[in-house]
């Protein structure tokens, strides 16, 4: 499988995908922007939530974007939709700190300013984590990019956060910190990293990452005040609900508590399983930062582990499965490949590909089982894999010793 799995056939088949992937994208533009039937209708449609978040909040009523009324009338003033419909907001005051700038500008091209802050910096990040013999075609052939952007929604911002941490953890790790913190905006992908800093010895990370997100909470509320938070704090039960019993397209989420939902299994033992796996990635992911085997590789690991660990993992949010596929593929190449890496990866390369698509046709959401296979090829081994990100960045982002090089705080 790996001999067949070469250079030429990877790039022939990357460069299928982006042609696809880029004919697709460009009628879905044509068609929205000149009206023609319904297949550009619904571009970008979940951007709609977040510019709404920011007309409420920017006209001084915050704790207005828990309340399912003014959200939905703020929505179908941004743009059509149809009658009845409405995205919840289902994030934290602090991401409102984000949604208030996109009311500076009209719809469309804030949507396009909010879709390019978080991809510019995640794909020069990945330019530097992947082997550099593979240059931009496999980055932009990623479908994970192509169902973030169609759906204008922030898995790019979430994957950069990762991305940055991979980066910075051993050159800045105050600033790799911070973009973790930056995850106060999305907590939930935020749950296991104290835990993994602490055992990683990584003492600055977590400063970093403490002090990023007491900075978003204070300010977010000094700006909007305490009643946002409480408003917050009492929504949090509707949106337990929604996530856990009252989502009408289940094949769009990719947790496993959603898996065995859809294998009609009741609420209690979903989350059983749900917590089950919880532990096992967790116990997995502690293991491997004890060996300290770099802050690409802990970050890479924390990242996949990240996307299992959660009941509420949205297809958009599989963008985040880049740094860690890119961080994988660059240590295959330099190291060697196991007897099943590169077909696992492939596997997760595609994920944004088909998950949704089979999980809707068949009622089993084969996404968990992916990730965990991802995960299994980087905790697998560790030591010295971080090493190759050492000489391409040291001229950009120079270690603030000589001995620090491989320290793990």
């Amino acid at each position: 499988m790996n001999d067949f799995l070469n250079p030429a056939r990877m790039r022939a088949w990357c460069i299928i995908m982006a042609a696809g992937m880029g004919l697709w994208a460009a009628l879905a533009i044509g068609q929205a922007v000149l009206g023609l039937g319904d297949a550009g209708s619904g571009l970008g449609l979940d951007f709609t939530c977040f510019r709404a978040a920011g007309v409420l909040a920017a006209k001084g009523m915050a704790a207005a974007v828990y309340q399912p009324d003014a959200m939905s009338a703020a929505q179908h003033a941004q743009r059509t939709l149809p009658q009845g419909q409405f995205f919840p907001f289902l994030y934290p005051p602090t991401y409102l700190l984000l949604c208030v700038p996109l009311t500076w500008l009209p719809y469309w091209p804030s949507m396009v300013l909010f879709l390019l802050a978080g991809l510019v910096p995640l794909l020069l990040a990945l330019r530097l984590l992947e082997p550099p013999a593979f240059g931009w075609l496999p980055i932009l052939a990623f479908p994970g990019i192509l169902l973030t952007a169609g759906s204008g929604q922030n898995g790019f911002f979430t994957a950069a956060c990762f991305a940055g941490f991979m980066l910075l953890a051993d050159p800045r790790p105050l600033l790799a910190g911070a973009c973790l913190g930056l995850l106060a905006c999305k907590p939930h992908f935020a749950i296991l990293a104290p835990l993994v800093l602490l055992v990683a010895g990584r003492r600055r990370c977590l400063a970093g990452a403490a002090a990023t997100f007491a900075i978003m909470a204070g300010a977010s509320l000094l700006a909007f005040g305490p009643g946002e938070w409480t408003a917050f704090l009492a929504a949090a039960g509707d949106t337990t609900r929604t996530i856990t019993g009252g989502m009408t397209n289940q094949a769009k989420i990719n947790s496993t508590f959603i898996a065995v939902r859809m294998l009609g299994s009741s609420l209690a033992l979903a989350a059983i399983v749900q917590g089950i796996v919880s532990a096992i990635v967790l116990v997995a992911l502690l293991r491997f930062v004890r060996r300290r085997p770099g802050g690409a590789a802990e970050g890479a690991a924390l990242a996949a582990a990240a996307l299992l660990a959660t009941p509420y993992l949205a297809d958009y949010d599989l963008a985040c499965l880049a740094p860690p596929l890119a961080f994988a593929a660059a240590r295959g190449v330099r190291q060697g490949w196991g007897r099943w890496d590169k077909i696992l990866l492939l596997t997760a390369y595609l994920l944004p590909l088909f998950a949704r698509g089979v999980a809707a046709r068949t009622d089993v959401q084969v996404a968990p089982l992916v990730m965990a296979g991802l995960l299994f090829v980087i905790v697998r081994r560790g030591e010295g894999s971080s090493s190759f990100l050492q000489k391409r960045t040291k001229k950009l982002l120079p270690l603030r010793s000589p001995a620090s090089a491989n320290a793990p705080v």
